[in-house]
């Protein structure tokens, strides 16, 4: 089974959340994949990323997908 994660909108703990569901359906080694909109809005968009990085560097088989908000915030740090 592949798991789908939306719409994290800078939210850790409902990444954590959603993470911890998937784990205890699918185990540690599920593969998911991020559709996207992983910043803004909520406080937490730097932790958010690092947890996603964290997670691909152990390993997981993780793909993650640039949603409007991701590419709005990326346009902003080339921009300035």
């Amino acid at each position: 089974m592949i798991y789908a994660v939306g719409d994290i909108h800078g939210h850790l703990d409902k990444l954590d959340h959603a993470l911890a569901l998937i784990e205890a359906d699918g185990g540690a080694e599920a593969p998911v994949v991020f559709l996207g909109d992983l910043v803004d809005r909520g406080p937490a968009s730097c932790q958010v990323i690092d947890r996603l990085l964290e997670g691909r560097a152990a390993g997981r088989d993780w793909t993650v997908l640039l949603g409007n908000h991701d590419r709005l915030f990326l346009d902003f740090l080339e921009e300035g």
